[in-house]
């Protein structure tokens, strides 16, 4: 019987919950009668590494132990194999004070922005920040000018990637073509 090579990436670290959303994503979009070449025809999952690695080098280590034959995924009735992912997208939320607005020095732009990105390489190195989602602050007016100024304190709501911390899993493996 002919195979395909699956690859699906879900951003929920609880194991379990995203072997089962994967899944049923991929019935969703692919239907339940097989064959439909995805992750949709697994009903088992089976850990290949719980450290956390770049979806990247997940990628390069899935392709490997297909491309060897490994025995926890080489057919089409073996577990789909799981690696740990991180660098994915993860929602934050910062706080940042008086000396984080400092901390920005000159800079172009939404002010959103930059305090947001001072304040992840603070709080999380590595991180870079792809969306604002939203923020929480006493507004400040000049005295004189009656212009909206920056605030002192406050949160941010925002999207970061690039991080070490688990974000997700990688499921791969076989299915029937």
């Amino acid at each position: 019987m002919s195979h395909r090579e699956f690859y699906a990436i879900a951003n929920i670290t609880d194991l379990e919950e995203a072997f089962a959303g994967a899944v049923e994503d991929a019935q969703g979009e692919y239907g339940t009668h097989y064959p439909t070449g995805t992750i949709a025809e697994a009903t088992r999952v089976v850990l290949i590494s719980s450290q956390p690695m770049s979806q990247t080098d997940a990628i390069t280590q899935a392709e490997k132990l297909l491309a060897d034959d490994d025995p926890r995924v080489r057919a089409i009735d073996e577990p789909a194999g799981a690696i740990a992912l991180c660098g994915g997208e993860h929602p934050r939320t910062i706080t940042f004070d008086h000396e984080t607005w400092r901390a920005t020095g000159k800079y172009t732009g939404d002010w959103h922005d930059a305090i947001a990105q001072t304040a992840i390489n603070t709080q999380y190195p590595g991180e870079k920040v792809i969306a604002v989602r939203g923020s929480r602050y006493q507004e400040r007016r000049h005295p004189i000018l009656n212009t909206v100024l920056p605030p002192r304190t406050g949160e941010i709501d925002v999207i970061t990637t690039g991080g070490t911390e688990h974000t997700g899993w990688l499921f791969f493996g076989r299915a029937s073509d």
